[in-house]
């Protein structure tokens, strides 16, 4: 797997080629199909997903629906070679369980998978590669919120127009 499609990430671009290297050597590629979920609300995260091809939607698991749709959507993550997407940080985050479900939307999504535990071991070794993480992530978490007070905002108003 080249070190470019890693380049491509936001938090990646600090770092400098061994540290890259370092990075790519722990990755893995998965290939999905539209339809096909990667993650399930609630399974323990052992795994970042960064998307480099395609589109992946998070989603809320609705209680007792065997079902999801795009109705139930927080937000549509795009990657492209050219610019590739974090689609999970569940793991860093207690409970360390997945928040959200994550299914492909478009006709194939490519992405890296890290193991939690790999990514750690870097970390400890190179602090200033946790530093970038770290940084990144908050930037995620805070983008994350922020389509989700969007999406509830969304729902609370069309319930409250419909209440009228």
């Amino acid at each position: 797997m080249p070190a470019d499609i890693l380049k491509t990430l936001e938090l990646f671009k600090e770092l400098n080629e061994d540290q890259l290297n370092r990075i790519k050597d722990i990755c893995f590629k998965r290939e999905y199909k539209k339809g096909d979920r990667l993650f399930k609300e609630g399974e323990n995260a052992h795994q970042i997903w960064i998307n480099y091809d395609g589109e992946m939607e998070l989603r809320f698991e609705l209680p007792g629906s065997k079902a999801t749709s795009s109705d139930q959507a927080i937000i549509t993550i795009k990657g492209t070679p050219d610019s590739a997407q974090l689609g999970g940080w569940s793991p860093f985050v207690p409970p360390y369980k997945y928040r959200l479900s994550a299914y492909c939307v478009s006709d194939v999504c490519r992405v890296l998978m890290i193991e939690k535990t790999d990514l750690f071991r870097i970390f400890e070794e190179d602090h200033t590669i946790g530093y970038y993480f770290l940084n990144y992530l908050i930037k995620i978490v805070g983008a994350r919120f922020i389509a989700l007070q969007d999406h509830l905002a969304k729902i609370m108003g069309e319930d409250l127009l419909n209440r009228w």
